[in-house]
């Protein structure tokens, strides 16, 4: 009885080291991913097990099985997160589960130049595939009662960066984010300003700053030329730039 006891025993013994030895070589050989499955969308709540049966079915893996159980034995499971991913050709199990695990997912980005207009932000969006399209029937207006606080024109009221966002991302959420960075440092260059300026508005002081920018390239001559056009602002007199000539004639 105790020689079966110490057979059986030694048996998981190798069986147990002989699985490790396995799972280590699975966990560090590239799978070898064809080029047309190398695009993965997660979705959001999905299951270990569902994941790895759609990882099998786009041909990421041959079978789900050795996958679960490496997750499970690091203990990824509960950690796996949804999103967009490209995966390296030579990608191995293991990088695959932390590329889950950190949720490097595939970004999309864009870029909001300075200067353009709210239809040249828009057109911008609408040439962006990265992004989830929901406003290309609205009207400006209508677009910013969602994104913004309801004002009536949407130009310069959008900040310009470059934003990085998960694939399918709302394009209001992406203008929602440009919006709130200009409102928050709009809101801080108004608190500091010189109290005898002649701006009513926060908005206005952005209009005038964007009409000085557009009027010279070099930033020895903005402080001379804000005081021209404080000064004809004060009397009541029109700007006469060139700028608001130009953004009003469009295209």
């Amino acid at each position: 009885m105790i020689k079966k006891i110490k057979k059986l025993f030694w048996l998981v013994i190798i069986g147990v080291i002989g699985l490790s030895s396995w799972m280590v070589y699975y966990a560090k050989t590239p799978l070898n991913i064809r080029p047309d499955a190398q695009d993965i969308t997660i979705q959001a709540n999905s299951s270990l097990t569902s994941i790895a049966k759609q990882l099998v079915n786009q041909g990421v893996l041959k079978r789900e099985w050795p996958f679960i159980l490496l997750a499970k034995i690091l203990r990824k499971e509960p950690y796996l997160q949804a999103g967009d991913y490209t995966l390296n050709k030579n990608i191995n199990p293991y990088q695959l589960l932390l590329s889950l695990n950190n949720g490097k997912s595939t970004q999309g980005s864009i870029t909001f130049i300075e200067g353009r207009t709210f239809k040249q932000m828009r057109q911008r969006m609408a040439n962006n595939q990265a992004i989830k399209h929901t406003i290309h029937l609205l009207s400006d207006a209508e677009v910013m009662q969602i994104v913004g606080k309801g004002e009536p024109h949407a130009e310069g009221l959008f900040f310009p960066d470059t934003f990085y966002f998960d694939r399918n991302t709302l394009d209001t959420v992406i203008l929602k984010r440009s919006y709130e960075n200009m409102q928050t440092k709009l809101m801080k260059a108004w608190e500091t300003r010189d109290a005898n300026l002649p701006y009513k508005s926060p908005y206005q002081a952005l209009i005038m700053a964007s009409i000085i920018e557009k009027e010279t390239g070099q930033a020895s001559e903005r402080a001379m030329i804000a005081g021209v056009f404080i000064n004809r602002l004060r009397i009541g007199m029109r700007l006469q730039t060139d700028p608001t000539i130009i953004y009003g004639m469009g295209d």
